[in-house]
């Protein structure tokens, strides 16, 4: 994916599943600054 504008833009992700993870992972991978909030706490471990 190509880097817009949209980089360096907050997003937040409600629940770190299999789903929220992967969608977390990408946000990350094109340099948005990801907020996330999880009920399992490995689960944003992975993230860091």
């Amino acid at each position: 994916m190509e880097q817009t504008e949209l980089t360096n833009k907050r997003v937040g992700v409600a629940g770190l599943g299999v789903m929220g993870s992967a969608i977390a992972r990408r946000l990350l991978e094109c340099g948005h600054m990801v907020s996330v909030t999880s009920r399992r706490r490995a689960a944003a471990d992975s993230l860091l």
